[in-house]
């Protein structure tokens, strides 16, 4: 319903396609499997989110997009060095002398700054619609 929350959401569709696509190339290169379906935690998630509607929907997804970055980012950490600011981070590559390792390392650079663009905008909208009434 939320404006702000429809773009978010265009935003994710748009920014994470191209990454998925390398890190699924990525793995086919090296004969690793992808799962082909969400995991018991997210199909959790789909289900839930798929019950709500209007205002309620806006914040629980906001919600969960927060969440579901701050662990992506936590995630790459282990593959990633990060400098500066939560707002403007630098990420680099931790060296690794396996090759597949020091390639998924790269991919993990490269996708570790939209995933902190995509988080600190998540709480920007969590903090907006979160101060919001239910009649809005």
């Amino acid at each position: 319903r939320n404006a702000d929350v429809k773009a978010f959401g265009r935003m994710m569709v748009q920014d994470h396609t191209k990454p998925n696509e390398e890190l699924k190339q990525l793995a086919s290169q090296h004969n690793i499997q992808p799962a082909a379906q969400l995991d018991h935690e997210h199909r959790q998630t789909v289900d839930r989110l798929s019950k709500l509607q209007g205002a309620e929907f806006d914040r629980e997804y906001i919600s969960q997009m927060v969440d579901d970055h701050e662990n992506t980012l936590e995630a790459l950490g282990d593959r990633v060095e990060k400098e500066g600011t939560d707002e403007n981070p630098t990420f680099t590559p931790k060296q690794n002398d396996n090759r597949v390792d020091a390639q998924l390392n790269q991919w993990a650079a490269k996708a570790a700054p939209t995933v902190n663009k995509h988080l600190q905008r998540a709480k920007q909208l969590n903090d907006k619609i979160g101060r919001r009434t239910t009649n809005e």
